[in-house]
């Protein structure tokens, strides 16, 4: 009887070493939102095909990379997840940004196009960084829609002074 408490003791011991306690996950989840300040955000395309005929509206072809900086001045904003030379705003599901989630919905346009883009974006935060999913969609007045997804990693450089207002917060992308 001694042994088979002494056993549990030790799994317990060895449970609690290894990170199976409550304090790291309370740790992990305390983020309520991305600290404001500039980041550098890392997009890599994952998936891209075309969903009609004719020439797609986007090039972006698995694998392509490009790097930006967005200056998160308050709130997180849709130019954080944006693919470059879209103007999005919240759709109508809003967005959940809570213990380390990050779940939303955007609605965008494209100069030079009628219709929307839909960026549905699901990861995960901490006040400094951010992992998430952008899966895009387009459905454009005729041809050239597409449906892609992409990788992006989000990290604060540092402090920014926010834009003006109605001004896009983000600054043109690298690609590699």
């Amino acid at each position: 009887m001694r042994y088979m408490g002494l056993v549990a003791l030790a799994a317990l011991t060895s449970l609690t070493a290894c990170g199976g306690g409550t304090e790291n996950k309370t740790k992990a989840a305390s983020a309520e939102n991305l600290r404001p300040g500039q980041y550098e955000v890392a997009s890599e395309v994952t998936q891209f095909r075309q969903a009609d005929e004719g020439t797609a509206a986007f090039n972006m072809a698995v694998g392509t990379r490009e790097t930006r900086s967005v200056c998160l001045a308050g709130a997180v904003t849709p130019d954080l997840f944006a693919a470059e030379g879209l103007t999005c705003r919240e759709g109508s599901s809003s967005a959940y940004m809570r213990g380390g989630t990050i779940s939303s919905t955007y609605l965008c346009s494209a100069p030079g196009r009628t219709g929307d883009v839909t960026l549905v974006i699901d990861g995960t935060f901490t006040e400094d960084g951010f992992e998430v999913t952008r899966n895009l969609r387009t459905a454009f007045s005729g041809e050239g829609d597409i449906v892609a997804g992409a990788r992006l990693t989000g990290r604060r450089t540092g402090e920014c002074t926010a834009p003006a207002p109605g001004a896009n917060s983000a600054a043109p992308a690298k690609s590699n």
